[in-house]
């Protein structure tokens, strides 16, 4: 069945927001429906009948007696009824007699063909269930998909407790079995002694037990910092955690079962029954372990990163002494040159002193060796780090240089040796091995080993080829891939499937056509003018803006003027009786209007700058405590992507939001978030020098947030454009623009194999070569701005490797953002690196082949990532202010508020948009033109306030709380 109609499965009453099209849709009887209902004599008989074939369409269960109608919904089926719309609230006056109901009932579903759920349909959604409770981890998930199979398999849906029933049953089934093979892999003694264990006291003085102690936030990178997350580390093994190593265990059902653990006090743990006990408590020992790894190596990976820039500022501070000291040396020689009176023995004694100082001044081996040279000079902090790598469980493969200098490094700290001798094994490449033999002294020679060490090890984990086993993103590349049986079993399919060739130079040669022909299209456009050559720069020219046109002002004023002004309590609460996003968070309709206040608290709270006492002097009658609970269940429960992703589904669907956009392209960007230097996770914004912490969005040209992400400040953002346009599940991606930061040719060749294109907006793009195949046609005036390439023995070699990765991305086996970052720069003369960048290459001089000759499409690219921009702009209206330490610490915590402030910004914009389609709807046809109407965007937010104090009027929509109600029990 179609995605959109499973929200109405199983409802026991009409919607009142059904619109006019759902409404014709369900109630508008079909051919074999029409003679059952014309052989009925009375209009009402005939009414109720389509109002039972429609319901029973619509959701699968039989309409009750006692339910309520929409005037809507009844004056579509008194017109297929032959009849005027009756003023009847429900059926009662239709069915008098309840054995009429039940007769109607049973001739519904036998008109579109429904029958009742008997014993061998029961056993095969049993079985169902008991494989997607493997899956689907929550129950109201479990009873919508049995839903969605006896309404795929036209069975009416029983009521609520019996799927209630079966779903238990089947979790309980999944529950049994993993806490089996847990209590198998530890030990059922370890497992059972787990509960005790960590409510006992913890480490330090504090007096908290050991579950908090555990899962406290990291607080820095410092010596200390590392000390402390191994400890963990060390008490999670003796807990057992290494041996959790389930191959059916992923990592998004470890996150769903340990949820409750996250924020459950320690003694409360004894009281959990058995197998959710040992289940909950397993799987969040082992994400534990996980996540500190992957912790501890960042730490590491910073810290490293930390003694380089401080050694990086005392070089570039030297480098400058000494150029103020050349330019004095200097001047005081072209005095001397320029005084005619010196004599010459003079002049030689002046010269003399003004090159003293620089004979004694020591050659230089470049930045970069001076560098590694100024780290080297003070080993203390670094050799205490690299003792602490040390202890790390690290998976380096023998061939590997690390290997030894790892190895070598452990012998002379654990005999405290305070040198290295030259005869000691010096495993680096030419550069690194060159610094350490021409050292002077011993000491100096371990210092610059340790220097070669530590640059390598950060290299290592950053391209993959050093890897720990317990780790969610240092896991090997192999690891985070399909296993090489799968791959060879689905590569013809996928190959077929895709359109990809046995070899890299089979698929390049599709692209030598179209690169000839857009470079005689380039020739023909420079001797027209159009473009210019000058050395080795093209001339492109600069986009004139278009003309504004003064109606689309007006009639921008006149919408927005007829919309009015709103509050954002106000905005928020009336998009979610419209949408539900509320039902999708908790995954239950809210059961008061409390809750539905600390509920829309917490998502203020987190997607603004606003903590939770702040709320609490906003809104009367919620304490902190209660907005922090919610908080804390929105940030594990794991449903904010949904509610964002339901948000945006309903903006795009409005008739206005076509005019804005074809939906099938959309623009990547991160925009920083200001936030407290105590924030370990947080960055130095390089424009503005605050710390500050990113999210990155992926805006469809319909304006609205299809994707968000957390993302680190001043790293590459082409593994998180890549995810996002992936994992998306709103818009039907064709094309993705990006800046320089999410590009690099390795992501280009990716998405292209991904079946949508990356258009960078690349900075300095003038300069920049055209990367063509040998068998390319180039005009003589192009050639010296091409470069000539073919794919070397390696690039050849990693085609297979390539379309592995690509397909493993596709089948959701590791994360995007990961792999993609694992073949970075750092990975250069690997197979499938070389390969992908080669054909990234091609890829994007044909780009900018399109790029340069067609205006047309250099204007949508950037006004893509304008859109964007905009966005941004209503997102820092809501963000106003920075976050502070107390959330943020962790990727659960940074995704929490990076999809908090996702979900308002659709909130904002999905109002907008409806408050235009009601007044376009509303309006004469042609007072609201549509090609104005195309550049009115629904980023506005002036005449919304953001500020003051908060009411949420729950009261005015009834409907938002769901209170428990009389069951429809009504049989066939």
């Amino acid at each position: 069945m179609e995605s959109w109609r499973r929200q109405y499965l199983g409802l026991e009453s009409v919607p009142a927001a059904l619109t006019s099209a759902e409404i014709e849709f369900f109630f508008a009887p079909g051919e074999q429906a029409r003679w059952l209902i014309g052989n009925r004599r009375r209009p009402l008989t005939r009414l109720g009948l389509i109002l039972q074939i429609g319901f029973l369409r619509m959701t699968g269960r039989p309409l009750a007696l006692f339910e309520r109608l929409p005037a809507a919904v009844l004056a579509c089926a008194a017109a297929h009824a032959g009849m005027s719309a009756p003023r009847i609230a429900t059926l009662r006056s239709i069915y008098r007699r309840r054995m009429t109901l039940f007769q109607h009932q049973r001739i519904a579903a036998e008109a579109i063909g429904f029958r009742v759920l008997g014993e061998h349909a029961t056993r095969k959604l049993t079985a169902h269930l008991r494989r997607q409770a493997t899956i689907q981890l929550e129950r109201d998930d479990l009873v919508q998909d049995a839903r969605i199979w006896l309404y795929d398999r036209q069975y009416v849906l029983p009521g609520i407790r019996p799927l209630e029933e079966m779903a238990a049953a089947a979790q309980l089934n999944a529950l049994e079995a993993l806490a089996s093979s847990i209590r198998n892999a530890v030990g059922p003694d370890v497992s059972a002694a787990w509960a005790d264990q960590l409510s006992d006291r913890g480490p330090g003085s504090g007096g908290s037990s050991l579950l908090d102690w555990l899962r406290a936030a990291p607080s820095g990178y410092g010596r200390k910092e590392i000390a402390d997350i191994q400890d963990r580390i060390a008490m999670l093994r003796r807990l057992g955690a290494d041996r959790i190593a389930l191959p059916d265990l992923t990592i998004d059902r470890m996150r769903q079962h340990s949820r409750g653990i996250a924020r459950r006090k320690a003694a409360t743990l004894s009281r959990l029954r058995e197998p959710r006990r040992t289940v909950e408590i397993g799987c969040w020992l082992r994400l534990q372990l996980l996540e500190l790894t992957d912790t501890v190596l960042e730490q590491a990976n910073r810290r490293i990163g930390q003694l380089w820039g401080q050694a990086r500022r005392v070089v570039e501070e030297r480098a400058l002494e000494e150029l103020n000291r050349y330019r004095v040396g200097v001047v005081t020689i072209i005095g001397a040159l320029d005084d005619p009176c010196l004599p010459e023995n003079a002049l030689r004694s002046a010269i003399e002193r003004a090159v003293g100082p620089f004979r004694s001044m020591p050659t230089s081996g470049g930045r970069i060796q001076a560098i590694r040279a100024e780290m080297a000079a003070a080993p203390k902090r670094l050799r205490m780090l690299l003792r602490q790598v040390g202890e790390l469980d690290l998976v380096v493969p023998d061939d590997h240089p690390l290997r030894d200098a790892l190895g070598t490094l452990s012998v002379v700290y654990r005999t405290g040796t305070t040198g290295l001798a030259r005869w000691e094994n010096n495993p680096f490449p030419p550069t690194s091995a060159r610094t350490i033999t021409g050292a002077g002294t011993d000491e100096a020679r371990l210092a610059a080993y340790e220097v070669a060490t530590a640059m390598l090890l950060k290299r290592s984990l950053r391209n993959g080829s050093v890897s720990a086993p317990h780790s969610i993103r240092h896991r090997s590349v192999d690891d985070q891939l399909m296993p090489a049986e799968v791959w060879a079993a689905v590569r013809g399919t996928t190959a077929r499937r895709h359109g990809w060739p046995a070899s890299l130079e089979a698929y390049l040669r599709r692209f030598e056509e179209p690169l000839s022909l857009r470079m005689e299209m380039l020739q023909e456009a420079i001797a027209a003018g159009e473009i210019g050559v000058t050395g080795d720069r093209f001339q492109v020219p600069k986009l004139q803006a278009v003309p504004k046109d003064p109606a689309v002002d007006e009639t921008r004023l006149r919408l927005f003027q007829a919309i009015g002004s709103a509050q954002l309590p106000d905005v928020i609460v009336e998009t979610d009786a419209r949408i539900g996003f509320s039902t999708t968070l908790l995954g239950r309709p809210a059961r008061n209007p409390d809750e539905l206040e600390a509920l829309y608290a917490g998502v203020l709270a987190l997607g603004t700058e606003k903590t939770a006492s702040d709320m609490a002097r906003m809104v009367d009658g919620i304490s902190d405590d209660r907005i922090e609970l919610a908080m804390r269940g929105i940030e594990e429960g794991g449903r904010l992507r949904a509610a964002c992703d339901q948000v945006a589904a309903d903006m795009l669907a409005q008739p206005v939001a076509r005019m804005w956009g074809s939906g099938v392209a959309a623009s990547a960007d991160m925009m920083s978030l200001d936030a407290t230097r105590h924030l370990w996770t947080a960055r130095i914004e390089p424009r503005r020098r605050t710390p500050a912490i990113g999210t990155y969005t992926h805006v469809s040209n319909r304006w609205a947030i299809v994707y968000d992400q957390p993302i680190v400040l001043n790293q590459r953002q082409a593994g998180a454009a890549i995810e996002g346009a992936l994992q998306q599940k709103v818009a039907d991606l064709q094309r993705l623009a990006v800046d320089t930061h999410g590009f690099t040719h390795f992501a280009l060749a990716t998405a292209k194999l991904l079946g949508f294109d990356l258009s960078p907006r690349l900075a300095d793009i003038a300069s920049r070569k055209l990367y063509l195949p040998a068998s390319v046609r180039v005009p003589e005036q192009l050639e010296p701005r091409v470069e000539h390439i073919k794919p070397g023995r390696q690039a050849r070699k990693g085609w297979d490797g390539l379309l592995r990765m690509v397909t493993s991305l596709e089948a959701d086996y590791g994360s995007p953002a990961t792999v993609i970052e694992r073949h970075g720069s750092a990975a250069q003369g690997t197979p499938v690196y070389e390969c992908g960048t080669y054909l990234g290459k091609v890829l994007r001089s044909l780009f900018l082949l399109d790029y340069l000759i067609k205006p047309g499409f250099r204007r949508e690219v950037h006004r893509l990532l304008s859109q964007g921009e905009s966005v941004h702009l209503l997102q820092r209206a809501l963000m106003a202010g920075r976050i502070e330490a107390k959330h943020g610490r962790t990727l659960v915590e940074g995704s929490a508020i990076s999809g908090a402030l996702t979900l308002l910004t659709n909130i904002v914009m999905a109002w907008n948009t409806n408050a235009m389609q009601t007044v376009i709807d509303g309006s004469p046809a042609g007072t609201l033109p549509e090609p104005h109407l195309a550049h009115i965007a629904p980023v506005a937010h002036r005449h919304i306030n953001m500020n003051g104090r908060i009411r949420f009027a729950i009261e005015e929509y009834g409907r938002l709380v769901h209170a428990g109600g009389r069951k429809n029990r009504n049989g066939l």
